[in-house]
């Protein structure tokens, strides 16, 4: 190989690797310490164009205080509601677990064992179906009996840590109000200390991440809405209560990587077929199948207009990103890998 290629190979390779190593040292000791404040300069840095374009550059402090306030109140309406609906929605299931499983689940598993003593004298392994039986109906038991105190321990565990999560809260919140109050002034504070070189590349990146998070938005925007549509129109077809309300919790669910769909509709399917109904678990299966081969057809022809990016590209980065950082790392890495290759573009 050409020495100068293989110099530009090694240079390569260390130019990736220290931004993976920076990227690790930033998500595992920078950016927790500085969350709080980091969020709140968030939120004022995404209301300032919301305001900008409604007051033309007028009075701009009064009203994005206002408007800061009045995003704070329908954000604590919001997750109220939320809050209480999922703990009211998470209590009932808590609830009737037990008796689903003594209603539907037990008298499944006594009659598939009737089926298999009854078989006993025909087939010479009979007894081992026999014996798997009782220990499924064990695990069953036992695994229902996990689950509900595994859910109170959370509950417990949240509960502990909510004091810590209210002053983080509490610390976004009055951070984001000094932020906005003088969001020119502290930007001019910080861009200052840097060279003028770095000025230049600095506002080049920040108009990088701007159009990377548009593309992205755009794209999983647009799975977004198809899936929703597809589970709507399957939801009301198997005559589904609140259709509209399910497919919107399913479409966002499914934007999570890995899980998808499959993670709500095959354990719904297979619930619905243990309680008798047959035809809205068959109706689940086929609609899971369909939303499969409609979205392998439309993400990556979507990815690859929306992002300029390559579909595997995407989930190595996923890969990598997950292993590294989890599930915050699942989602974060295809959003970095493509700032990467914007900025190489970008020279």
């Amino acid at each position: 190989m050409d020495p100068q290629k293989q110099k530009q190979f090694v240079l390569q390779l260390l130019y990736y690797g220290s931004i993976l190593a920076l990227l690790y040292v930033l998500f595992y000791y920078v950016i927790p310490l500085f969350l709080p404040f980091l969020i709140g300069f968030a939120i004022a840095y995404i209301l300032r164009p919301i305001v900008f374009r409604f007051t033309q550059g007028n009075h701009i402090r009064l009203y994005s205080t206002a408007l800061l306030f009045l995003f704070y109140c329908f954000l604590a309406l919001l997750l109220f509601i939320a809050a209480l609906k999922g703990i009211l929605l998470l209590q009932d299931l808590m609830e009737q677990l037990p008796a689903f499983y003594q209603q539907y689940i037990a008298p499944y598993l006594a009659q598939s064992d009737l089926q298999v003593s009854n078989l006993s004298k025909e087939l010479p392994f009979a007894d081992i179906l026999h014996s798997l039986l009782i220990q499924l109906q064990q695990s069953l038991a036992s695994f229902l009996s996990k689950l509900t105190s595994g859910f109170l321990y959370t509950i417990s565990k949240l509960m502990l840590s909510l004091p810590n999560i209210l002053f983080a809260m509490f610390l976004s919140i009055v951070s984001s109000f000094f932020i906005n109050a003088d969001y020119q002034g502290i930007t001019t504070a910080i861009t200052s200390k840097l060279p003028k070189a770095w000025r230049v590349k600095l506002l080049r990146t920040s108009k990088l991440v701007k159009t990377t998070l548009k593309q992205m938005a755009k794209a999983y925007g647009i799975l977004l809405l198809c899936t929703f549509l597809q589970l709507w129109l399957g939801l009301v077809l198997l005559k589904v209560h609140k259709a509209a309300f399910i497919a919107f919790g399913i479409a966002l669910f499914d934007m999570l990587p890995i899980l998808g769909c499959g993670g709500i509709l095959l354990p719904w399917a297979f619930v619905s077929y243990i309680g008798g109904s047959t035809k809205l678990a068959v109706g689940l299966l086929l609609l899971n199948l369909i939303i499969g081969i409609i979205r392998s057809i439309l993400e990556p022809k979507i990815l690859s207009a929306k992002l300029g990016q390559h579909p595997f590209v995407t989930l190595i980065a996923m890969y990598v990103g997950g292993k590294l950082f989890g599930i915050c790392g699942m989602l974060l890495a295809p959003f970095v890998c493509m700032l990467i290759q914007k900025l190489q573009q970008e020279n």
